[in-house]
């Protein structure tokens, strides 16, 4: 299933979903101390060994998880009084000229771009690329500020967030695609200026999503199970 974006459709696909925008709360880790039982096993393993703590999953995806149990019982958050910053507001404004821009490039090489509906990846997960280019390629746009564009046309991808690569691989695992155009775009007082940089799929960091993604969906689960137990509406 799919539906174009910001309709009252692609609003109720995302529903209780996880999505690519937010991929990196559920790829982070945290630790937790050893308890006596690990400990010993750790130490009979590596007698040499100082570790204390063991590794977990991060606690964003228990808040991300429990967020979603809600949706899926009692709907979405209104998000009209939403606070948007000025950075917001420029991406919001300046993506549309870097769409236009990016594609009228593309098509110098025949290749076409068209916006992206919500794309579904089965019944808990979904992502909505800025746009699909014909040749079976996504495509990511950002706005950032001149120091920050600059920084990424000299370093490359080095220089790309790291949850917006979680973001693109997110999407490629939903969509298909086999590379993702990461564009970012500057608008100056006289000239605008555009820089893309090809990401490509990365199978080994998509398994490890799948795996984090399948752990998000038994949270959400027990959450929602938590909750029905509990209220008292």
């Amino acid at each position: 299933m799919s539906a174009k974006q910001r309709s009252n459709e692609w609003f109720e696909l995302r529903r209780g979903r996880f999505t690519a925008s937010r991929a990196s709360e559920m790829l982070t880790n945290g630790s937790r101390q050893m308890t006596d039982e690990e400990m010993i096993a750790y130490k009979e393993a590596e007698p040499k060994g100082r570790k204390k703590t063991i590794a977990i999953v991060g606690e964003s995806l228990e808040t991300y998880a429990f967020e979603k149990a809600i949706e899926d019982l009692f709907g979405l958050q209104d998000h009209s009084d939403d606070y948007i910053s000025k950075d917001m507001q420029r991406g919001i404004d300046e993506e549309p000229l870097a769409f236009a821009m990016f594609s009228r490039k593309k098509a110098l090489d025949f290749i076409d771009v068209e916006e992206s509906e919500f794309c579904c990846y089965g019944d808990h997960a979904g992502a909505s690329p800025d746009g699909v280019v014909s040749n079976n390629s996504g495509l990511e746009i950002k706005c950032p500020k001149r120091l920050k564009f600059f920084k990424i046309v000299a370093n490359g991808v080095d220089d790309i967030d790291k949850s917006y690569i979680d973001q693109m691989q997110f999407q490629m695992m939903c969509t298909g695609a086999k590379q993702t155009y990461f564009v970012v775009y500057f608008r100056g007082l006289e000239t605008e200026h555009m820089h893309e940089i090809i990401v490509p799929r990365d199978e080994e960091r998509i398994a490890f999503i799948k795996e984090r993604l399948d752990y998000a969906v038994e949270r959400k689960e027990y959450y929602k199970q938590q909750i029905i137990k509990n209220s008292q509406i």
